[in-house]
């Protein structure tokens, strides 16, 4: 892992940084919240869209992947932010 304080490399094992002997975070990460978040405003959008389009022929699932791709990177998106701004307020990194 790198140390956020100083970038040196390290073993999360170790707990504390060689270089500057500050203690290694612990605990959830902004990054990880960030992702979490933006995966799941993705899934949820494109299932949303192939379950509420009508599927009558393979061009009609086609549509609602293509649909669905573009809703769900628009959410992805959207999620991030949301994500970043929850993980300011809880993590400590």
């Amino acid at each position: 892992m790198i140390c956020p304080n100083c970038a040196a490399m390290g073993r999360r094992s170790d707990g504390v940084c060689y270089n500057c002997h500050q203690p290694f975070p612990s605990g959830l990460r902004r990054q990880t919240v960030m992702a979490w978040f933006a995966a799941a405003f993705a899934l949820i959008t494109l299932v949303a869209v192939i379950l509420i389009v009508p599927i009558r022929s393979a061009a009609d699932i086609g549509a609602s992947l293509c649909v669905g791709t573009c809703l769900a990177s628009a959410t992805a998106s959207a999620g991030a932010l949301m994500g970043w701004i929850l993980g300011t307020i809880i993590c400590e990194h």
